[in-house]
């Protein structure tokens, strides 16, 4: 789990844990139903923490749109936080 986009890590278990990520370029301005993380990842996210206005998104819907301002919570396995948190 090497990459600037990551910001925080928290295993939960042998095979789950919670990733705190900044969204990768090619994120930004897409809804959620866009980017498919649960088919292509594996991976749920559980929230959105805005900076821009200030709040957190607990279970965004899938037509949340992405700003580059966001981090993103996101639940999964090990091997497949790898793939989405890459560099």
């Amino acid at each position: 789990l090497i990459s600037p986009n990551i910001l925080d890590y928290l295993p939960l278990s042998p095979e789950y844990s919670l990733l705190e990520l900044a969204p990768p370029k090619e994120f930004i301005g897409k809804s959620l139903a866009e980017l498919r993380l649960r088919s292509r990842f594996g991976v749920n996210v559980l929230a959105v923490r805005q900076i821009i206005p200030e709040r957190m998104v607990i279970n965004p819907s899938a037509d949340f749109v992405i700003k580059d301002s966001d981090v993103l919570v996101v639940l999964g396995k090990r091997e497949d936080l790898d793939k989405i948190g890459g560099p």
